[in-house]
Order: C-alpha cells, then structure tokens, then sequence
C-alpha cells in the first residue's frame, strides 16, 4: 500500500528490481520522488513487446561465451539459420519461437504488442531512454547484472521522478546531500540496497573466506566439507533465474551424497581460477559476488553429473539443435542424458522453448559467434554492435 506516502518528497536507494516497482508504485501518490543508484545496471524489459515473450527467453548460448563455443557448431548453426531465413523470404517458413502462444496477451497478461513492462507502454521514449542509460554505463548482459524492469522510467520521462547517480555523502535534517553536493530536500527515504553476504552462522572452517561466495567452487562447495556441505542458490546469472542454476547445484549435491560424483581433487586451484575469470568478466558489478554467466555454469554443472549434451552431438535433429541454441537456457535441457533423464520430454520442451528476436537477428548473432571462434571480435555481442553501430536500441523493438 503506496498510500502512506502520498504527497511526501521520497528517496528511493536502488535499482534492483525490487526499487524498480517502488518507484513505480510511490512516484504514482508522492510530491516527489527521488531515485539514486551508485552507477546503472544493465536495462532490460520484462516483456519483449512485438511478441508478448518474457526476456528472460534471450538467456541463451548464443548471447553467451561458453567454453564449448567452436567452429563447427556454429558455422552450421549459421548454415541452419540462413536457410530458415531464405525460406521465411519465399514464405515457405514463419519463423514463429519468438510469439507468445496467446493472440492477444502477453507474458504478463497485458495487451500483447502495446506493453513492454508493467503500466509502461512500449514507446520510443521508453526505449530511448533504456539505450541512453545503458550507453553511459557501458554496461552488457557480460559485464554487470541485469535489471529487468523498466516500469519506473515513465515516472522519470513525465517528471514524477527525478534520477541520480552517485552517492550520499551525508545526511542533513531534511534531507541528504550527495557527494557531488547536490542537495536532496526528502522526508521519507526507503533502501532497496540489498544485503551483505554474511555466513557467520556457519562454523568457520566451512564458511567462504571473506564471506565471498567466489571462494567456493562452483559458489556452492567448500573444499574443507569434502562434499559433505554445499552453499544452493548462491549463482545469480546475468540475466535469467537464480532458481535454474540452483536446480543443477542440487543434481550436483544429490550425486555427490549419493557417491555417484566426486568433486576435482585441484578444487583450490579451480576455486582461484573460476574466482579470476568471473572478476575479470563482471568488472562492472564488482559488488555483486554471486554473478555467473548462466550458460557456460550450467553447463559446467551438467557435466559434472553427465548430463551434458554437446551442441555438435544434436546436429542430426535441426530443429533441436537450433532450439538449444538460441532459445532460453533452462534445466529441462540437462535432461537428455545422464541421471533421470527424459530425452522425448526434454526433446518436446526444446520444441516450445520461447526465443527473443527475429530470425534475421539470429542469423547476424550466429556469424558473430562464427567469427568470435577466431579471436577476431570480443564475444561481447551487444558491446561489440555499439562500438561499431552505435545504437542497441533494436533489442529492444
């Protein structure tokens, strides 16, 4: 109930989806309303407006660098994508992954085509805005987290809500002053920023070191517990959901107990270089410790349990092999092999799984990936596309 703040001059601290919707909800009834963030997330939609699907269906290899990335899986992914293109062109192929089943809704049971979140209608003001920020920060779904939410920026366009970024340097009886000196004049001031990972509860000797979950492997396994303890739900990808990493985590753990899988015996050496390598990725998030690339994670869980499929293994099936490919990346792809697997199940949710854009789209994002097996560009899609065009804002069109 957004009420009790009706005609008050509110600072929101935050942007994590969570503040997202505060803004939106108390920008509706206060005098003012004041959002300040240390520095921009990566913007995303939760719905992709022409087709009603939630964004969460970008979460997909072909977005991602996976270790498994190689010539031959994606000069023929292109292959099957310039065909299905050809054919769209002669009208021998709709390329239909994209829609959401129903005709008229979408994702969010909105009016599908019209809304790319919640009360945030898909205009060229919306979308402008999400490019500018995310330009000024420089910010990818590779570098930083993502926030899916963009239903506070008509607050902000139509004047309801006033952004900065920066800190406070330090608070004044009615209201704070940023470190840049400007001065905030609020009565109410609500924090949306999160918490700080604390595992004191937990015996010493099993706890991560410096309360860092980069300090476990896999953010799940402390080499001191020998597989006897395990951290679940400690993975947070970029984009999509904690829930699927954490689905995998316990396969991981289950196995283990079950002495089916053992964990590496170098697993300190591992800890060290997992822990480098997603520092280096995510140097725009430094803060948020639990970030993974949700891919090449959960496909490294997947082959700890044998539940892996290799891309190149699934070219015999076309349509499969392009579905895991370029659609959602979700546990249910883990179940063709390996302990309790369903290959027809897990063939038929590939079949439905939603995809984010236009073919033509994929058919450009398979010769990157193409190119990207000989070191050519960064394997950072998106930051590559505005280096060298400029503008990103057609991921969200």
């Amino acid at each position: 109930n957004c009420r009790v703040f009706e005609g008050k001059n509110v600072l929101v601290i935050g942007i994590g989806e969570t503040a997202a919707d505060i803004v939106r909800d108390v920008s509706s009834v206060a005098k003012k309303t004041h959002l300040l963030m240390r520095s921009h997330p990566f913007f995303v939609p939760r719905i992709v407006a022409r087709t009603g699907v939630p964004v969460d269906a970008g979460t997909s290899r072909i977005r991602y660098i996976q270790n498994e990335d190689n010539i031959i899986v994606w000069f023929m992914a292109l292959v099957y994508l310039a065909i299905l293109f050809v054919f769209q062109i002669a009208g021998l192929f709709k390329f239909t992954w994209n829609e959401y089943p129903s005709n008229s809704e979408d994702s969010m049971g909105l009016k599908k085509g019209n809304f790319m979140d919640l009360d945030c209608r898909a205009d060229e003001k919306v979308k402008d805005m999400i490019e500018k920020l995310n330009t000024e920060g420089g910010v990818t779904y590779l570098n930083k987290f993502a926030t899916k939410n963009v239903s506070w920026m008509p607050s902000v366009i139509d004047g309801r809500t006033k952004m900065h970024v920066g800190e406070i340097d330090y608070f004044k009886k009615e209201g704070v002053v940023l470190k840049d000196s400007t001065y905030l004049s609020v009565d109410t001031i609500i924090l949306c920023i999160g918490f700080k990972d604390n595992f004191n509860f937990v015996s010493e000797k099993y706890r991560p070191k410096d309360n860092n979950v980069r300090n476990l492997y896999r953010h799940a396994f402390h080499p001191s517990a020998e597989g006897t303890l395990c951290y679940v739900g400690w993975a947070r990808p970029t984009t999509g959901a904690i829930p699927a990493c954490s689905e995998l985590i316990a396969r991981v753990f289950a196995s283990i107990l079950s002495q089916k899988t053992t964990l590496p015996s170098n697993i300190n050496n591992l800890i060290k270089e997992e822990k480098l390598c997603e520092e280096l990725f995510f140097y725009k998030g430094p803060n948020v410790q639990a970030l993974v690339n949700p891919t090449q994670y959960m496909d490294s869980l997947a082959q700890m349990i044998g539940a892996y499929v290799h891309p190149s293994s699934l070219l015999i099936y076309p349509f499969v092999f392009l579905k895991w490919q370029i659609c959602t990346s979700l546990p249910a792809r883990y179940r063709i092999v390996g302990p309790h697997s369903n290959k027809e199940k897990s063939f038929e949710w590939l079949q439905c799984a939603p995809a984010q854009f236009n073919l033509h789209w994929y058919v450009v994002m398979a010769a990157y990936k193409l190119i990207g097996c000989f070191g050519i560009v960064s394997g950072d899609f998106i930051y590559d596309y505005r280096r060298i065009f400029g503008n990103t804002k057609w991921l969200h069109e």
